[in-house]
């Protein structure tokens, strides 16, 4: 394999995050105030806020630890990514458009205009110390497997990452994190899309892949559904394949906690349109992701035996690119997977911030009896914030990379994963049902929640151990019952209250008018920016063409860089400004 200590590539990646940081002092001049920063203004184009949903679904783990299931299990590995693709498929038919409707800038701000004050802080709170756990554990994982891997010093992985996020988010606000988004998603997917073709040459196709996986008697240990006794405690099993489909379709994509997401584009039709484009990149990637590790178990499986991560399946990505990429593009391997992490802090940092600056801020202010200081003021606080949060993330990233006892990350996923859900299962409910009290979605959390607790500390209290699948559908019952209970206090429910609720479904069902709400569209400078930035990377790649290796190595890099650039001028050249009128 290609050593990692070439420094073309190391200068690749100083390049790329050079980049990123550009990209946010590129968009920060879009930034007037709180709303600009927050969700851009409502301004984002729809293929923008559409590549950055689809990417801020993925995550490093997309090619470490489900590298590692696939080269385990196969093709189920594909229930953790369809269950999204058919969320977002309800996004584009119905949700999207509600969410645009809303009219919020955060999360809690929607949960507080559907439910009450409280519900809308117990959501802010809850986002505010969560957020700073799970991005420092999704940095830290990046990290170990990048020091493994490819041999980069973990601290400095953690730290140079974080830097760039935090840079960019502070700067450029929503708007730098809906391009970077884009800019990456337009990194990821032909790079993906080149590494499963090239694995695909080495069986001569399609079907001489599928031919070898049956000659190496994995057919059925690769069956789309398991049906036997592995995986162990019935993991893509019917009833697992139930849970996934609940919490990675309905709970993740389809609430109003995760509706900010959609707040940022310009009106109700451009939400449905990037819900489409943010679906069908996660049915297209999820099926390029999976050939390299498969490939890997068929042909490299000796050499990722001795990759040095904890489970060794999960270098398998890694192992099949660097056997067959040119050395040349090995740098831009590691960039895509930077990316898909990176992509995921940025939104967190941005959204996190908006919580502290729009809901919390706000809460205390009211509590105190003081009044918020000017949108200018507000703006620099924002940035402030953002800067914090990256700070913290980035340590508790460093502090993870200091505990001795690895078993503490899966510890703490699994403890964020089983507190979320609870919050989430009234918060889908609650975008059907009216007539339940504002107080519904709060009881029914705090009922949700008690057998997660009970659940976690299963086996020091009940003596067996409880599967994910069996703990998620659980607590999905009893969510569901406690919310509908609640119904039974609605003819109690005042009348300033019910007009309260049906305000809410009222504005949430009004098509957005984006000329009389919001005003003059960007669209044109932001395809500009990302354009003109997509084509640098275009040009950056064209100069791996000329590092030292086979003819045909350099044809493959010379053909990937003429997609980055064509795809990049292309739309530079769309967001030229219009001419003035004759006259």
């Amino acid at each position: 394999m290609k050593s990692i200590e070439d420094p073309v590539i190391l200068a690749v990646v100083g390049v790329y995050l050079a980049l990123m940081v550009a990209v946010g002092w590129a968009f920060k001049r879009f930034n007037r105030d709180t709303s600009d920063f927050f969700r851009s203004g409502q301004r984002g184009t729809w293929w923008m806020v559409g590549t950055s949903l689809f990417i801020s679904n993925i995550s490093a783990w997309t090619f470490t630890g489900g590298g590692g299931q696939a080269y385990e299990w196969g093709w189920a590995i594909l229930w953790n990514y369809w269950p999204v693709a058919v969320g977002l498929l309800l996004c584009a038919l119905l949700f999207g458009r509600w969410f645009r409707q809303i009219r919020a800038t955060t999360g809690p701000e929607a949960i507080g205009l559907r439910f009450n004050e409280l519900t809308r802080q117990l959501m802010a709170w809850k986002n505010v110390l969560a957020m700073p756990l799970v991005s420092g554990l999704h940095l830290y994982g990046l990290a170990i497997f990048t020091s493994a891997v490819f041999g980069i010093d973990l601290g400095l992985v953690i730290v140079a990452l974080g830097v760039v996020v935090t840079a960019y988010s502070a700067a450029g606000g929503r708007f730098a994190v809906l391009g970077a988004d884009f800019i990456q998603t337009a990194i990821i997917m032909p790079l993906a899309a080149l590494v499963a073709i090239l694995c695909l040459y080495q069986f001569g196709g399609v079907g001489g892949f599928l031919e070898a996986i049956e000659r190496a008697g994995l057919t059925e240990r690769f069956q789309f559904i398991k049906d036997g006794e592995l995986p162990a405690n019935g993991t893509y099993g019917l009833q697992w394949i139930a849970a996934a489909v609940l919490f990675f379709m309905l709970l993740n994509n389809v609430n109003v906690a995760v509706s900010s997401r959609f707040f940022s584009v310009k009106d109700s039709r451009g939400a449905s349109w990037a819900a489409w484009l943010a679906m069908g990149l996660m049915l297209v990637g999820s099926l390029l992701w999976f050939v390299p590790p498969i490939t890997a178990r068929l042909l490299y499986s000796d050499i990722v035996a001795t990759m040095p991560v904890r489970t060794p399946g999960e270098a398998a990505y890694a192992v099949a690119a660097l056997r067959l990429l040119p050395g040349g593009l090995i740098g831009i391997l590691l960039v895509a997977i930077f990316s898909a992490t990176m992509s995921s802090m940025d939104s967190s940092l941005n959204g996190n911030s908006g919580v502290v600056v729009r809901d919390i801020w706000p809460a205390i202010a009211r509590w105190t009896g003081q009044g918020l200081p000017t949108e200018r003021t507000q703006l620099l606080v924002s940035r402030l914030v953002t800067l914090s949060f990256g700070g913290l993330v980035i340590l508790v990233a460093m502090a993870y990379s200091r505990l001795d006892d690895v078993t503490l990350f899966d510890l703490m996923m699994h403890v964020l994963a089983l507190t979320g859900l609870p919050f989430q299962v009234p918060l889908f409910w609650g975008l059907f049902v009216r007539k339940v009290p504002r107080w519904a979605a709060v009881f029914a959390a705090v009922a949700g929640f008690l057998p997660a607790i009970v659940m976690f500390f299963d086996e020091a209290l009940l003596g067996l151990t409880i599967a994910w699948q069996d703990r998620i559908l659980l607590q999905f019952a009893v969510g569901t019952v406690a919310f509908f209970v609640t119904r039974l206090w609605w003819p109690r429910v005042g009348a300033v209250d019910r007009a309260h609720i049906n305000t809410f479904f009222e504005r949430m069902h009004t098509p957005v008018d984006f000329e009389r709400e919001v005003g003059e569209p960007t669209d044109r400078p932001q395809r500009r920016i990302v354009g003109w930035f997509s084509t640098a990377v275009g040009g950056l790649v064209l100069l791996l063409a000329f590092v030292p290796g086979a003819p045909a190595d350099r044809g493959i890099v010379a053909a990937l860089a003429a997609v980055y650039l064509i795809f990049g001028l292309v739309l530079a050249r769309a967001g030229r400004p219009r001419p003035a009128p004759a006259g």
